[in-house]
């Protein structure tokens, strides 16, 4: 009705394909998490999207949010994909 887009909850350590270990090796580039890797993956697609990544230590919540950090390339992105 409001075409609002929306993306059910899902584990973001199973949110792209692990295939060659591509997120690993991105991850190793920024000195990042598979997680944050995957967040900021999320957030470069569109301004649009809004992850709510859930978290269940403090430490996991400031990491979600160093994610934010993270500028991805288009070369980055197109890796990924």
């Amino acid at each position: 009705k409001n075409e609002i887009p929306l993306v059910p909850y899902f584990s973001l350590l199973n949110s792209m394909s692990k295939k060659d270990n591509r997120i690993a090796e991105i991850a190793q580039k920024y000195q990042a998490t598979e997680a944050q890797i995957n967040l900021a993956w999320l957030l470069h697609r569109s301004p649009w999207i809004l992850p709510i990544p859930g978290t269940s230590s403090l430490k996991h919540f400031e990491e979600n949010l160093k994610a934010a950090d993270i500028k991805l390339t288009e070369e980055d992105m197109k890796f990924l994909e």
